[in-house]
């Protein structure tokens, strides 16, 4: 299922968007209002997921209509907003792609994550194109392609690491060290407990993005909790996994994620094989969540 993330084609992106779904609201001539629009309707998509999680179906409509209306009128955009508008566009395309890859919607997912590659790469945005390659990263570590996954990390820690001095962009509020350690971390996770690297790096980087995430960030943090409990328990610490377990219970119960809560019921059935001490209190915490 995950092969489907790794399309790398370029796509017809309206034609792309075609299945899934209509709704909309840009004005009649494209302009620097509209730009403002795409940008809000990403941050509150994405400040909605960070502290409910992947709920909220009313509003992930209205802003996949606000996707496809960027998306067709880029044309009418005028030159000088056209980079604005595409890299508003491929954000918003990533936060609704990241929104349906938590839901296990893989083919939606590999769409939207497509939209946003060709908005990266067409706007030059450097964010986007980090943010983008951390998914690959994903997708290629799911699939045990150890090289293809290392290089997108690489790739996307260049180009986080980029000096901007004066020039710091806006969306590095949101796109900060805590989101980038996650995000790598995820696809270096997927390594570890394949057994193609060792845990250490992987470790490292969860553990940043599990301290540095704030309350606004809880579906971030519940999902790299989940999994370095995961990676702790397999790679030999059950003690350790054990407390980080109830941790990320803490944040999982305060948020809707599908995908963290996939992640601890393969962290209870493995316990439950290696017959980890403290197995039956965090199964019964688990019981509990998903009967919320």
């Amino acid at each position: 299922m995950e092969r489907a993330l790794l399309g790398s084609r370029p796509l017809g992106l309206a034609g792309a968007l075609a299945s899934l779904g209509r709704e909309g609201g840009l004005g009649s001539r494209i302009g620097p209002a509209d730009v403002v629009t795409v940008e809000e309707t990403s941050r509150q998509l994405r400040e909605w997921g960070n502290v409910h999680g992947s709920s909220g179906a009313i509003f992930q409509t209205a802003a996949l209509g606000v996707l496809r209306q960027s998306v067709e009128r880029a044309g009418d955009c005028p030159p000088r907003l056209r980079p604005q508008l595409l890299a508003a566009t491929g954000r918003l395309a990533l936060t609704l792609g990241s929104n349906r890859f938590d839901q296990f919607d893989h083919d939606a997912a590999k769409t939207l994550f497509g939209v946003a590659t060709t908005c990266a790469e067409e706007a030059d945005d450097w964010v986007l194109r980090a943010s983008v390659m951390n998914w690959r990263a994903r997708a290629y570590a799911l699939l045990g392609q150890q090289r293809l996954a290392l290089a997108a990390v690489d790739a996307s820690d260049a180009l986080f690491s980029s000096p901007w001095g004066d020039d710091e962009p806006a969306w590095l509020a949101y796109y900060d060290e805590p989101q980038h350690h996650g995000d790598t971390g995820h696809a270096l996770r997927d390594l570890a407990i394949a057994g193609l690297l060792p845990p250490d790096q992987a470790a490292e980087r969860l553990r940043t993005a599990v301290a540095g995430h704030p309350d606004a960030f809880r579906r971030s943090r519940a999902m790299s909790v989940s999994r370095l409990a995961t990676l702790l328990l397999v790679t030999g610490d059950p003690q350790g996994a054990m407390i980080v377990a109830h941790q990320a219970l803490d944040d999982v119960g305060q948020v809707h994620s599908r995908r963290a809560a996939s992640d601890l019921g393969e962290f209870a059935r493995i316990a439950t094989r290696l017959r980890a001490p403290g197995t039956a209190a965090i199964r019964d915490r688990i019981a509990a969540a998903a009967g919320r």
